[in-house]
C-alpha cells in the first residue's frame, strides 16, 4: 500500500511526508483515504518526518511537562519537544521516541525494534502521534481539535459536537441515508480558520460508525448534540455555545503554551458560526433538520 522507504500522511490539510531507512507500511483501513497529498488544500501545512530505527538520543536535561501514567509523556529538551510513547507501564523502553521542533517543521522520531516485522516498520505516526502533532498544528495557525460528527453537502458543513454518550455514531447511523448529505466523522472532526469563519475537515480517528472522510467543507452551522424525546432545534448564542464546545475541545491542555491559543481560536469559532442544539431520538428523523443547517434556514 506504500512505496518503500516514505509514506505521505494527509490530514486536515496537514502534509506528513515521513523517511526513513527502511521501509514504512500503513495496512490499517480507517488511514487508506488519508495516505498521499491533500485533497482540496491547494496550500498544505508541511511537516517532514525522520523516521529511524534505533535508539533516541538520551533525556540528559528533558524537563517533564505531562504523564498520562500509562501510555505516552511529553517533556521539553530545550527548544524541543519530547514525545514517548509506551505500550503500557512499567515498560521500561517506549516503542517511540518524537524529537518535535516547536514549529513542527521538522520531527525526528526513533523506533524500537518491536515496530518492525520483516525488515518493516509499521507507521507509527498513528494515534496518538498524529493526533498530537496535529492538535499542536492546528493551535499554532488557529483552529482545534474537537470531539464532535461532521457532514457535508458540496462545500457546506455542519458541525456535531458532543462529549461521550452524546450521539455522535448515532446521528451518524440516523443520516446513513440522507442524500445528498456526506457523513464525513463520527468521532473527531478538525476545525481551521478560513476566510472570516471556519472548515472542518474528516479525520482518521473514527467511532462506531467508522466514518472517516478525507475531505472539507465551509462551516455554515454547529449543532450540539443532545439526546431527547423529539426532533428539533434550539439557538444558543456565542456564550453559551462556548460552554457546550470548551469540553469537546482535544488537547488543549497537553502543552500549556497553546492554551490560549486554543482557546481564542473556540472563541472566534462559536461568534462566527451559527449555533444550536440539536435535540434528537434515538430512533428519530434527524434528515430534515440537518437539511435546513446546511441550506441555512433553520426552522427554531
Amino acid at each position: 500500500m506504500t512505496s518503500a522507504n516514505a509514506l505521505t500522511l494527509s490530514i486536515a490539510g496537514v502534509r506528513f511526508r515521513i523517511r526513513a531507512d527502511v521501509e514504512v507500511a500503513e495496512e490499517a483501513p480507517r488511514y487508506a483515504p488519508f495516505l498521499g497529498d491533500p485533497p482540496e488544500d491547494p496550500a498544505p501545512i508541511e511537516v517532514d518526518v525522520a523516521l529511524s530505527i534505533a535508539a533516541p538520543p538520551a533525556r540528559v536535561a528533558a524537563v517533564p511537562a505531562f504523564d498520562t501514567g500509562e501510555t505516552w509523556a511529553f517533556w521539553r529538551d530545550g527548544a524541543v519537544l519530547r514525545l514517548e510513547f509506551f505500550a503500557g507501564r512499567p515498560a521500561r523502553e517506549p516503542l517511540w521516541v518524537a524529537l518535535v521542533e516547536p514549529d513542527l517543521s521538522h520531527v525526528e522520531l526513533y523506533c524500537g525494534a518491536a515496530l518492525v516485522d520483516g525488515g518493516r516498520v509499521e507507521n507509527p505516526l498513528r494515534y496518538p502521534l498524529d493526533q498530537l502533532l496535529l492538535g499542536r498544528l492546528l493551535g499554532l495557525h488557529g483552529g482545534t481539535l474537537v470531539h464532535a460528527a461532521g457532514v457535508r453537502t458540496g462545500n457546506r458543513g455542519i458541525v456535531m459536537p458532543g462529549q461521550s454518550g452524546a450521539g455522535k455514531s448515532t446521528s451518524m447511523r440516523l443520516l446513513r441515508k440522507a442524500e445528498p448529505v456526506e457523513r464525513m466523522s463520527d468521532d473527531r472532526i478538525a476545525l481551521r480558520p478560513r476566510g472570516n469563519s471556519f472548515a472542518l475537515y474528516g479525520t482518521p480517528w473514527a467511532g462506531d460508525e467508522q466514518v472517516a472522510v478525507n475531505g472539507s467543507a465551509a462551516v455554515v452551522a454547529c449543532a450540539f448534540l443532545v439526546h431527547a424525546s423529539e426532533d428539533r432545534l434550539v439557538a444558543l448564542d456565542s456564550r453559551a455555545a462556548l460552554r457546550r464546545l470548551l469540553p469537546t475541545a482535544s488537547l488543549i491542555g497537553w502543552d500549556g503554551d497553546l492554551f490560549d491559543p486554543a482557546l481564542g481560536a473556540c472563541h472566534s469559532f462559536v461568534r462566527s458560526v451559527p449555533c444550536y442544539e440539536l435535540r434528537f431520538r434515538r430512533d428519530g428523523d434527524i434528515t430534515g433538520l440537518v437539511g435546513e443547517l446546511l441550506e441555512g434556514r433553520p426552522c427554531v
